[in-house]
Formats: C-alpha cells, structure tokens, sequence
C-alpha cells in the first residue's frame, strides 16, 4: 500500500513539473516574439500566431496533453490579463502530434502555411524531425526538453 502511495505522488510531482516545464517554455516563448518587431504583428495584422505541437494522444500523451492546456491557459492569460503583446492577441494554432515525427514535420509546414511567427514543440525527437524544414525556410522554433545534440553546435 505504502509503495502505490509513494507511485502515486512521484507521478503527480512529475505532472507538475512537466506542466511547469511547458508554461516556462512558452513564457520563453512569448518573451522573444516582441524581439520579432514588425515581423509580428504588421499594420494589417491583427493577431499574432503562433504554433504549438504537442503529443496530445499517442505514448507520450500523458505529459503532452497537460503541457499543451499549460500553455492554452499561458496564452489566454497573457491576452486576456496583459493586452496580448504590443496590443496584439495572440492566436495560438495547437496540433496534436502523436509524439510522431512524421505529424510533427506536417505541422510544422501547415504552422507555415497558416502564417505563424514561430513554433514549439515538447521534445528533442520531435525538433530534430522538424528542424531542417524550418531552418530551411528560416522558421524559429523553440523546444521544451532537449538534448544537447540540438544546440552544440547549435542547429535550430
């Protein structure tokens, strides 16, 4: 019994910190989109996109599903509390992804498509899957839990 206790609140501390990792990440994220400037948010604009692609279903969907709420409730906070950034909303276009590479590289294009200033991803396998197509078309992109194989040397 003493045991199933001990399990029960090393998976609820890890939820925590999963969710905790994925508001600083976004935070981090929303910290850089003003040094965009006027690749942001235009005269025309209204809006600033951004895109978020999380494993909310698939075998990782037990840390994704949390992260990507932490960042929706990240997000609404920042417009709905703050203004948005510059008097600009921010619109956030999430997608799930299954922890699948192949998902993650379509999102990232549709991300592209739909004219998102940047995207986050949940982990190292889903950047290393996404970053040659975004750095080919200069499309930055921010992860949450990542190996040093993705920054020395740096690659996205």
């Amino acid at each position: 019994m003493e045991y199933l206790d001990i399990q029960k609140e090393e998976k609820m501390t890890h939820k925590k910190w999963v969710v905790t990792a994925g508001v600083l990440c976004l935070a981090l994220m929303l910290a850089v989109l003003p040094l965009l400037g006027s690749a942001c948010a235009g005269p025309e604009e209204k809006t600033i996109k951004v895109g978020i692609t999380t494993p909310s279903t698939g075998p990782a969907a037990e840390k994704g599903s949390p992260m990507g709420h932490a960042n929706l409730d990240a997000i609404k906070y920042v417009n709905e509390e703050l203004g948005g950034i510059d008097g600009h909303p921010i619109e956030v276009v999430w997608l799930d992804n299954a922890y699948d590479a192949s998902k993650v590289v379509t999102n990232v294009k549709r991300f592209m498509d739909e004219g998102c200033v940047l995207y986050a991803t949940a982990s190292s396998k889903m950047m290393s899957a996404s970053m040659e197509i975004a750095n080919r078309a200069g499309f930055p992109g921010i992860v949450s839990f990542n190996a040093p194989v993705l920054h020395r040397p740096p690659q996205h």
